[in-house]
């Protein structure tokens, strides 16, 4: 089973003044805004707990394009911008084996058509959070990248 989810933080919170989107220029949306606490695991293997931060909208176009590649039968990989970890997404026949550069050792593997669902469905929920919290930027052509989720 994969876990992939986010919170929008309290908006109240320092967290939460990075969903404040006053600039929308795409380095900006990418890495300076929409940070969220995200979870990601495999059958029970964390990759991403919820006490790390990430921004959304570069981590929604990471998996985005790991969905792409997984759905073309090409392995993928997530890196960050905040630290030096990457995620690997290892096409084996009809699986994909995770793994994560901070513990190589450790490999989750999980039906490809499931990996290629939870990455979808987390960048179609990533787009719809923040577009709902600012609509104006619906058509911004970094955001819009993230409409094509399906």
């Amino acid at each position: 089973m994969v876990i992939l989810d986010f919170v929008v933080p309290d908006l109240d919170s320092v967290l939460g003044r990075s969903w404040d989107a006053q600039s929308i220029k795409p380095v900006t949306l990418r890495y300076k805004l929409f940070y969220s606490q995200v979870e990601f695991s495999v059958d029970g293997i964390k990759f991403l707990s919820r006490s790390s931060f990430v921004p959304l909208v570069d981590l929604a176009l990471g998996m985005s394009a790991v969905a792409d590649r997984l759905a073309t039968n090409t392995d993928g990989a997530l890196d960050f911008t905040e630290h030096d970890e990457v995620i690997r997404f290892v096409v084996s026949g009809g699986n994909v084996e995770v793994s994560s550069s901070k513990k190589p050792a450790i490999t989750a593997t999980v039906d490809k058509a499931e990996m290629i669902d939870a990455l979808n469905s987390f960048v179609r929920r990533a787009y719809d959070s923040v577009v709902t919290f600012h609509p104006a930027i619906a058509d911004n052509e970094t955001v819009a990248r993230l409409r094509h989720a399906d």
